[in-house]
């Protein structure tokens, strides 16, 4: 049975799988050795879940090196390899978890057409893949076309490391298969010494490698006849057209690893020097064959009983790996006069051997661009006739800058609408934005900017109903406006209405307030000047306001009393509060007449920095709720905007600090409960998380935990590990656990022991 990447072979489908956790959208893949599916799950989004077949899940020995395979291919980080995600299994099920990619594997790439170009370049990403690979002591050891997949955009990853051999080594069936030499087991782009069971290292690998880059070029395995010794041991004669690869297949080929390439990175030096030398065909590959049934469709003309007499000829004469053949078979159908009378037809052969761009491009591309253009049209639109175009041509700039300009045009309509104030709208056009781009880095700004107008909104509808109810003449309720307008200005500092509603009350308190003054009511007066300063200091008519007030015959002596009575509660720490009897409300109603009295701005300056000083003091105690309540009545006592705004700054710096400590601890524990101890990556791990932890709360129980539990897991597969046999696994993981807790006296005294065990053991060898 085979399978591609994206097909399933026309057996009967395999049962439906549950595993918990993981949504399973469709079938993607199956043979008699695994199953891949298509799922969904909440921390890793679409992925791929490779599900082995009972038979061999419920092997112990299977299980074993299934899981060690698994765990050598997640210490992997590199851009052309896949990533695996998570693996498991319980009883009979088995599963590995792995990114998923959109652009199908190598034989399905080659069916649609792939230029020589986009080939050598997917060559030397993955000779680069193999050289990652291999300094970490990882070897592939499964190269197939079916192991070599692509991303969207057309860049090469390897999937399935040490996964493949393994999966048929214990199958009987799939070993009868490989002997058989069949283009997709894996034993047919095995090297020599990997079928006779000698040592191996990268340039195995490579062997492998070529052996798939010819069969990419020619159609055909290298060796006809494979044999003990992977094969015979001539270079493989090349078509005349594909003549200048024959030094590369040479050295890629070759019988003795010493005569190979030695490293990928030759490889993809003698890849550019053929690049360069301008002697890389200008082709592009199709495995499909081309029909007649094809041109016919393409032309959108019925054929006549002469044309089609020609189209059946020339069905007979094409085969599946003849992609130069496409121009003969307008010739042969025809030749120019054909061509002159379907210029269709006759583009499209020229396309397929890489002569022209294919016209299908040209009517994608011009299909994206009038939508690009057309004001109307949807971001999901424009997108999706982008990547039309770059699936049938992967580098196409026009297509990749199109999707940046639209994307950028969206963002900036999402701004311009909150800008207007329009939440609406700016809820439509981001929302459009995610479903399109959900990894969007800037979706969590434009979330949070459409939350704080949407909630700067209601704080509006709810000021202007309070205020409709009682009125600006009840101070009350005045005084709860100016803070919640306040509030409306720090959510969206330009809002209009907030600007506009304040300079109202700002106006109406400092008529009261001069009013009062001409009547001789200096504390009445002085009071509605502080209030009228408070939603705006600078309002209309301000200044005229203040000298009134200080023309007032008894205006010195009710600063002086006010001063004094700031004095008086400030030495009985009446700092803010209780409300209407306080030192920050004495000195405020003596700078809302006399903006410049210095008694009162550094008496105000003084409360300022105690309050600040107590709200440290709360937050560095890990009370909480009682620095937002200090906060609170800061605001509400007038300390001073830059004052409440960076204890605001403080408060929520710290909230996150707690919330990240928290959510970096649940993390390492999933990370760790899951088994990623020190991988996949150097910063994706258990105890990376840990660290982070640390570095926030160096105090952190739970971290101190989690790295004690962290060091034993690692201690334990290190023993596991040099127990069954794994001398060298078993010393890399008891480092690892060193590295965490380094202090354990008797894990170094063990690996000491370990170390002098495996050099006698090395030097018995000898």
């Amino acid at each position: 049975m085979t399978t591609t990447a994206h097909g399933v072979s026309a057996a009967s489908p395999p049962p439906r799988v549950h595993i918990p956790g993981y949504r399973i959208r469709r079938l993607l893949a199956a043979s008699d050795r695994a199953s891949v599916y298509l799922a969904q799950h909440a921390a890793h989004g679409v992925c791929a879940v490779k599900v082995v077949s009972p038979r061999l899940a419920s092997q112990a020995r299977f299980r074993e090196r299934f899981f060690a395979a698994i765990e050598r291919a997640r210490l992997l980080d590199h851009p052309n390899i896949v990533r695996v995600l998570a693996a498991g299994g319980e009883d009979e099920t088995l599963y590995m978890v792995t990114e998923y990619l959109r652009g199908g594997d190598l034989d399905s790439n080659l069916a649609a057409g792939l230029h020589t170009q986009h080939l050598l370049k997917a060559v030397t990403q993955l000779a680069a893949a193999l050289d990652y690979a291999s300094a970490r002591g990882v070897m592939h050891l499964g190269m197939k076309p079916g192991n070599i997949l692509f991303k969207a955009q057309g860049a090469a990853l390897l999937t399935d490391f040490g996964l493949s051999p393994l999966l048929a080594e214990l199958d009987d069936r799939a070993v009868e298969n490989a002997q058989d030499g069949e283009a997709g087991g894996w034993a047919a782009y095995a090297s020599p010494e990997q079928v006779s069971g000698e040592p191996l290292d990268v340039r195995a690998d490579l062997y492998g490698l070529g052996v798939v880059f010819h069969r990419a070029l020619t159609g055909r395995l290298p060796f006809v006849e494979p044999t003990a010794v992977g094969g015979s041991a001539a270079a493989p004669v090349l078509p005349l057209q594909w003549a200048p690869f024959t030094d590369v297949f040479r050295s890629m080929l070759a019988r003795a690893p010493a005569d190979r390439f030695q490293s990928g990175a030759q490889v993809a030096k003698a890849l550019g020097s053929l690049r360069t030398a301008g002697l890389v065909p200008d082709v592009t590959i199709r495995t499909n064959p081309v029909t007649a049934r094809e041109i016919d469709v393409v032309a959108g003309a019925e054929e006549d009983e002469r044309v089609g007499l020609t189209a059946r000829r020339a069905r007979r004469r094409l085969t599946a790996w003849a992609v130069p053949l496409a121009l003969l078979v307008i010739v042969v159908a025809g030749g120019v006069w054909y061509a002159e009378r379907q210029p269709a037809v006759w583009e499209r052969a020229l396309a397929s051997v890489g002569l022209v761009e294919h016209p299908d491009v040209v009517l994608a591309w011009q299909e994206a661009e009038v939508l690009g253009k057309e004001a109307s049209s949807g971001l999901a639109a424009v997108v999706d006739a982008s990547r039309r175009v770059l699936t049938l041509a992967p580098g196409h700039q026009g297509a990749a800058r199109l999707i940046a300009e639209a994307t950028e045009k969206w963002r900036a309509e999402v701004r311009a609408a909150l800008a207007a104030g329009d939440a609406d709208a700016a809820a439509a056009k981001l929302n459009e934005l995610g479903a399109v781009f959900p990894e969007d880095a800037e979706l969590p700004t434009l979330f949070d900017l459409l939350n704080d107008h949407r909630q700067a909104k209601r704080l509006l509808a709810d000021t202007a109903s309070l205020l409709a109810g009682d009125g600006l003449s009840h101070p009350p309720s005045a005084d709860r406006a100016i803070a919640t307008y306040r509030e409306v200005l720090r959510l969206a500092p330009e809002n209009a209405e907030a600007l506009s509603a304040l300079n109202d009350i700002a106006t109406f308190y400092g008529a009261l307030a001069a009013r009062a003054a001409r009547d001789g009511e200096l504390s009445v007066a002085m009071e509605n000047m502080e209030r009228a300063s408070a939603a705006n200091e600078n309002f209309e008519g301000a200044e005229a306001v203040r000298t009134t007030l200080s023309e007032a015959e008894a205006l010195r002596e009710q600063i002086a009393a006010l001063l004094r009575e700031a004095a008086a509660l400030r030495e009985r720490g009446a700092l803010i509060e209780p409300p209407g009897d306080n030192a920050a409300e004495r000195y405020r109603r003596v700078l809302a007449t006399k903006p410049d009295n210095e008694i009162a701005v550094q008496g105000l300056a003084e409360v300022a920095s105690q309050v600040q000083a107590d709200f440290a003091n709360l937050l560095e105690g890990g009370e909480l709720d009682a620095a937002r309540d200090l906060l609170e009545r800061a605001a509400a006592s007038g300390i001073g905007d830059d004052r409440t705004t960076e204890m605001n700054a403080r408060y929520d710096s710290e909230l996150a600090r707690i919330e990240a400590v928290a959510r970096l601890v649940s993390a390492a524990e999933t990370l760790c409960a899951d088994g990623y101890i020190t991988g996949p990556s150097l910063d994706d791990n258990c105890v990376a998380r840990l660290r982070e932890v640390q570095r926030l709360d160096s105090a952190n129980a739970d971290a101190i935990r989690l790295l004690s539990v962290a060091a034993t897991r690692l201690h334990t597969v290190a023993r596991e590990a040099y127990d069954v046999g794994m001398k060298e696994d078993g010393l890399r993981y008891l480092d690892l656990a060193l590295t965490v807790t380094p202090g354990i006296s008797r894990w170094r005294q063990q690996r000491q022991r370990w170390q002098r065990e495996l050099d006698g053991e090395t030097r018995a060898g000898r």
